[in-house]
């Protein structure tokens, strides 16, 4: 379970990009050109059964400041992509995507993928919640997180950290 601490600080990391806006993100110049099959991490998760349609149009490619090693579905549908550069701070990064894939296993592999660079992680996934948190450590010890939100057909995934990772 997420230390009082660990997640009062991700919550705030996450409400501060959000606040934010879309930074230099969605067009700007920090994204890939690997197109839409480059969002992927082949055969890490199982996709369910679903309507597509429930993850829309948008589908921006992978962000080079993403690390290529970081977990998203197969079928992973990114529409924001935010980097906010801070002078003498690490810079802030935020991706938000839909997906079809089942909330636990996604939480799970994005857990281990933390555990496995020794980023600190802890899992929040009590039985029945709607929300799946993965709190980690980004650079400088600052508190990074990753939720999966179940919605009506889909998942939510909303990654913030400061980085580079």
């Amino acid at each position: 379970m997420l230390g009082p601490r660990m997640a009062g600080n991700a919550l705030m990391l996450a409400l501060v990009m959000s606040l934010a806006g879309c930074g230099d993100g969605a067009g700007g110049g920090d994204v890939s050109e690997k197109g839409a099959t480059g969002n992927q991490v082949e055969g890490v998760l199982t996709i369910e059964d679903g309507d597509e349609s429930l993850l829309g149009s948008v589908n921006l490619p992978r962000p080079d400041w993403m690390p290529q090693d970081m977990p998203l579905p197969q079928d992973a549908h990114i529409y924001l992509a935010t980097h906010i550069p801070r002078n003498g701070e690490p810079d802030l990064y935020m991706v938000q995507a839909k997906s079809l894939v089942d909330a636990k296993a996604y939480a799970d592999a994005f857990f281990d993928w933390a555990k496995n660079r020794n980023l600190n992680p802890e899992l929040n996934d009590k039985p029945g919640a709607k929300t799946k948190l993965v709190g980690f450590t980004g650079a400088g010890d600052s508190p990074a997180m990753t939720q999966v939100i179940s919605r009506d057909g889909y998942r939510d995934i909303i990654i913030t950290f400061a980085g580079p990772l």
